[in-house]
Protein backbone atom coordinates (compact mmCIF):
# COMPACT_ATOMS: atom_id res chain seq x y z
CA UNK A 1 0.00 0.00 0.00
CA UNK A 2 2.96 2.59 0.53
CA UNK A 3 4.46 1.83 -2.86
CA UNK A 4 1.29 2.44 -4.41
CA UNK A 5 0.39 5.66 -2.54
CA UNK A 6 4.23 6.73 -3.46
CA UNK A 7 3.35 5.41 -7.27
CA UNK A 8 0.24 7.77 -7.54
CA UNK A 9 1.86 10.40 -5.56
CA UNK A 10 4.73 10.74 -8.55
CA UNK A 11 2.40 10.28 -11.00
CA UNK A 12 0.16 13.09 -9.79
CA UNK A 13 3.32 15.78 -9.47
CA UNK A 14 4.66 14.47 -13.24
CA UNK A 15 1.20 15.60 -14.03
CA UNK A 16 1.13 19.17 -12.73
CA UNK A 17 5.20 19.67 -13.69
CA UNK A 18 3.56 18.25 -17.28
CA UNK A 19 0.34 21.11 -16.65
CA UNK A 20 2.80 23.82 -15.16
CA UNK A 21 5.10 24.02 -19.04
CA UNK A 22 1.53 23.75 -21.20
CA UNK A 23 1.05 26.89 -19.64
CA UNK A 24 3.11 30.34 -19.76
CA UNK A 25 1.46 32.01 -17.18
CA UNK A 26 1.73 31.06 -13.46
CA UNK A 27 1.67 32.94 -10.16
CA UNK A 28 5.35 33.51 -7.62
CA UNK A 29 5.51 32.85 -5.09
CA UNK A 30 4.99 35.69 -2.23
CA UNK A 31 9.15 35.63 -2.12
CA UNK A 32 9.31 36.52 -5.88
CA UNK A 33 8.75 40.46 -4.66
CA UNK A 34 11.79 40.47 -3.11
CA UNK A 35 13.97 38.87 -6.09
CA UNK A 36 16.05 40.54 -8.01
CA UNK A 37 14.61 38.80 -11.12
CA UNK A 38 11.06 40.58 -11.11
CA UNK A 39 12.29 43.60 -8.52
CA UNK A 40 12.96 47.16 -9.85
CA UNK A 41 14.01 50.05 -7.40
CA UNK A 42 13.78 53.03 -9.73
CA UNK A 43 12.32 53.76 -13.40
CA UNK A 44 12.11 56.48 -15.73
CA UNK A 45 9.33 56.55 -18.71
CA UNK A 46 7.82 58.71 -21.30
CA UNK A 47 4.89 58.05 -22.71
CA UNK A 48 1.17 59.25 -23.87
CA UNK A 49 -1.83 59.98 -21.36
CA UNK A 50 -5.81 60.82 -22.47
CA UNK A 51 -5.05 63.99 -20.56
CA UNK A 52 -2.62 65.65 -22.46
CA UNK A 53 -2.32 68.16 -25.24
CA UNK A 54 -0.78 70.12 -27.81
CA UNK A 55 0.80 66.44 -28.35
CA UNK A 56 3.39 66.70 -25.58
CA UNK A 57 4.47 63.50 -23.93
CA UNK A 58 4.26 62.49 -20.45
CA UNK A 59 7.19 61.74 -17.92
CA UNK A 60 6.96 59.51 -15.20
CA UNK A 61 9.43 58.67 -12.59
CA UNK A 62 8.97 55.93 -10.18
CA UNK A 63 10.89 54.96 -7.41
CA UNK A 64 10.28 51.33 -4.75
CA UNK A 65 11.57 51.84 -1.44
CA UNK A 66 10.05 48.25 -0.87
CA UNK A 67 9.40 45.71 -3.39
CA UNK A 68 5.48 45.79 -3.34
CA UNK A 69 5.37 49.64 -2.79
CA UNK A 70 6.41 52.51 -5.22
CA UNK A 71 6.15 56.57 -5.52
CA UNK A 72 5.19 57.62 -8.45
CA UNK A 73 4.63 61.26 -10.41
CA UNK A 74 3.57 62.00 -14.12
CA UNK A 75 2.87 64.99 -15.93
CA UNK A 76 4.33 66.85 -18.89
CA UNK A 77 7.19 68.38 -17.61
CA UNK A 78 5.43 72.12 -16.39
CA UNK A 79 8.02 74.45 -15.24
CA UNK A 80 10.40 71.68 -15.21
CA UNK A 81 11.10 70.88 -18.76
CA UNK A 82 8.95 73.94 -20.55
CA UNK A 83 6.63 77.07 -19.06
CA UNK A 84 3.68 77.09 -21.92
CA UNK A 85 0.36 77.26 -20.30
CA UNK A 86 -1.08 74.39 -21.66
CA UNK A 87 -3.59 72.14 -20.20
CA UNK A 88 -2.18 69.66 -17.66
CA UNK A 89 -3.18 66.79 -15.50
CA UNK A 90 -0.27 65.64 -13.41
CA UNK A 91 -0.32 62.51 -10.61
CA UNK A 92 1.42 61.80 -7.76
CA UNK A 93 0.62 58.72 -6.09
CA UNK A 94 1.88 55.59 -4.10
CA UNK A 95 1.24 52.52 -5.44
CA UNK A 96 0.52 48.86 -3.95
CA UNK A 97 1.53 45.41 -6.08
CA UNK A 98 -1.18 42.95 -5.49
CA UNK A 99 0.50 40.50 -6.95
CA UNK A 100 2.70 39.03 -9.66
CA UNK A 101 3.15 36.51 -12.70
CA UNK A 102 6.06 35.53 -14.76
CA UNK A 103 4.36 35.29 -18.49
CA UNK A 104 7.87 33.80 -20.42
CA UNK A 105 10.36 36.51 -19.66
CA UNK A 106 8.34 38.94 -18.64
CA UNK A 107 6.70 39.98 -15.18
CA UNK A 108 3.18 41.39 -14.89
CA UNK A 109 2.19 43.36 -12.08
CA UNK A 110 -1.44 44.56 -11.20
CA UNK A 111 -1.28 47.55 -8.40
CA UNK A 112 -3.59 49.72 -7.25
CA UNK A 113 -2.73 53.75 -6.34
CA UNK A 114 -4.04 56.76 -4.87
CA UNK A 115 -2.65 59.83 -4.24
CA UNK A 116 -3.49 63.82 -6.25
CA UNK A 117 -3.85 65.34 -9.49
CA UNK A 118 -3.32 68.66 -10.03
CA UNK A 119 -5.11 70.24 -13.23
CA UNK A 120 -3.54 72.97 -14.55
CA UNK A 121 -5.31 75.20 -17.33
CA UNK A 122 -3.53 78.41 -17.27
CA UNK A 123 0.41 79.00 -16.13
CA UNK A 124 1.82 76.55 -13.80
CA UNK A 125 1.73 78.61 -10.28
CA UNK A 126 4.62 77.21 -6.90
CA UNK A 127 2.71 74.75 -4.97
CA UNK A 128 -0.52 72.55 -4.48
CA UNK A 129 -4.15 73.63 -4.42
CA UNK A 130 -6.53 71.51 -2.59
CA UNK A 131 -9.10 74.54 -1.24
CA UNK A 132 -9.42 76.61 -4.26
CA UNK A 133 -7.38 77.47 -7.17
CA UNK A 134 -4.42 79.62 -7.42
CA UNK A 135 -4.61 83.45 -7.90
CA UNK A 136 -4.59 83.21 -11.61
CA UNK A 137 -7.33 80.68 -11.37
CA UNK A 138 -5.23 78.80 -13.37
CA UNK A 139 -5.13 75.35 -11.46
CA UNK A 140 -6.15 73.29 -8.80
CA UNK A 141 -5.95 69.95 -6.79
CA UNK A 142 -7.44 66.56 -5.26
CA UNK A 143 -7.71 63.40 -4.80
CA UNK A 144 -7.22 60.15 -7.19
CA UNK A 145 -7.71 56.35 -7.32
CA UNK A 146 -5.82 54.48 -10.04
CA UNK A 147 -5.78 50.93 -11.34
CA UNK A 148 -1.71 50.02 -13.20
CA UNK A 149 -0.46 47.24 -14.99
CA UNK A 150 2.96 47.03 -14.78
CA UNK A 151 5.57 44.76 -16.53
CA UNK A 152 8.94 44.15 -15.96
CA UNK A 153 11.71 42.75 -18.62
CA UNK A 154 14.75 42.22 -17.25
CA UNK A 155 17.41 43.14 -20.07
CA UNK A 156 20.60 42.29 -18.04
CA UNK A 157 23.31 43.91 -16.21
CA UNK A 158 20.86 45.37 -13.47
CA UNK A 159 18.57 47.07 -15.94
CA UNK A 160 15.12 46.56 -16.70
CA UNK A 161 12.87 47.54 -19.77
CA UNK A 162 9.36 48.87 -17.74
CA UNK A 163 5.97 49.45 -19.18
CA UNK A 164 3.14 50.93 -17.32
CA UNK A 165 -0.82 51.35 -18.62
CA UNK A 166 -2.98 52.60 -15.99
CA UNK A 167 -6.50 53.95 -15.64
CA UNK A 168 -8.07 55.94 -12.56
CA UNK A 169 -10.24 59.30 -11.83
CA UNK A 170 -9.61 62.33 -9.65
CA UNK A 171 -11.70 63.88 -7.90
CA UNK A 172 -11.42 68.05 -8.20
CA UNK A 173 -14.11 69.83 -6.52
CA UNK A 174 -12.84 73.65 -7.57
CA UNK A 175 -12.56 72.63 -11.13
CA UNK A 176 -15.47 74.34 -12.02
CA UNK A 177 -13.46 77.66 -10.76
CA UNK A 178 -11.09 77.43 -13.32
CA UNK A 179 -10.23 79.96 -15.67
CA UNK A 180 -11.18 77.29 -18.40
CA UNK A 181 -13.92 75.43 -16.36
CA UNK A 182 -13.64 71.62 -16.09
CA UNK A 183 -15.95 69.12 -14.78
CA UNK A 184 -15.19 68.12 -10.88
CA UNK A 185 -14.70 64.22 -12.34
CA UNK A 186 -11.80 63.95 -14.44
CA UNK A 187 -11.10 60.35 -15.61
CA UNK A 188 -7.58 59.67 -17.14
CA UNK A 189 -5.77 56.47 -18.74
CA UNK A 190 -2.20 56.34 -19.88
CA UNK A 191 0.25 54.60 -21.34
CA UNK A 192 4.32 54.47 -20.66
CA UNK A 193 7.39 53.04 -21.74
CA UNK A 194 11.15 53.35 -20.36
CA UNK A 195 13.90 51.91 -18.03
CA UNK A 196 14.88 51.31 -14.66
CA UNK A 197 17.21 49.52 -12.32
Amino acid sequence: MPRLLLVIGFLLAADGRASADAVSIQTTPRAAFSSRESRNYLNLRIGAASTGANGRPTFCGEIAPIARLSIEACGNGSRALHSDPIPELAHYRILWALDEWAVESVWLRPRLGAGFAELQVGEDAPGFFFGGTDAGQGETAGPEGVFSLQLVQPMGAGFDLIGDLNAGIAWLSHAGALQQPKSEVQPFAGLSLGVGF
